[in-house]
């Protein structure tokens, strides 16, 4: 007889992180997550990098709050009424050269003079960051919810090993937690 396991649901494992970790572990574990995403496209390293920005300062948040989706969703704005008024309310990058760098290939840079034209007729840098800090609140979201579900298996099934460090699997590959966040094991 073939026995399948349920998947935990998302409230219970957020109950089991809030008991046993901070809020600095669950952002150490969705930044290693975004950090081992293999993005292949201009556009999609530049989101990863601007997930990677917002996971950042969620290390001071209380962890009941970095568990709680609908909180995190509100709060990533960091105070604007959304991701357009974010971007051109000077939150994130402010040069338009900055922002085609991060999101754009060799030869999009070449044909907008590197930042100094506009992207398209139809918006300028800033509104494109906008898009893409959208599409990076939506990833790093995802990487948080991954990260509480991975710490709530590693925190029930209690994985250590001979020296007592906790130990996660993340696609094959053993991460323990130090106090500069997210290590692999060698080999």
């Amino acid at each position: 007889m073939k026995t399948t396991t349920t998947p935990r649901p998302y409230e219970d494992a957020a109950r089991i992180v809030e008991h046993n970790y901070h809020a600095a572990d669950v952002a150490a574990m969705a930044a290693l997550l975004l950090a081992l995403r293999k993005d292949r496209s201009a556009w999609g390293k530049g989101v990863t990098e601007y997930a990677e920005e917002l996971i950042e300062g969620l290390c001071t948040w209380a962890v009941r709050d970095i568990v709680n989706p609908s909180i995190v969703r509100r709060d990533l704005v960091g105070g604007a009424s959304d991701w357009h008024d974010f971007s051109w309310g000077g939150c994130s990058l402010i040069y338009n050269r900055d922002i085609a760098e991060r999101l754009c290939t060799p030869s999009e840079l070449m044909r907008t003079k590197g930042g100094a034209r506009r992207p398209n007729s139809r918006e300028e840098w800033l509104d494109v960051q906008a898009r893409a800090l959208w599409q990076a609140a939506d990833r790093a979201e995802k990487a948080i919810k991954t990260a509480v579900l991975l710490l709530a298996d590693l925190a029930e099934n209690h994985a250590a090993d001979a020296d007592g460090l906790r130990l996660v699997d993340v696609a094959g590959t053993l991460y323990h937690l130090t106090p500069d966040g997210w290590q692999a094991l060698a080999a």
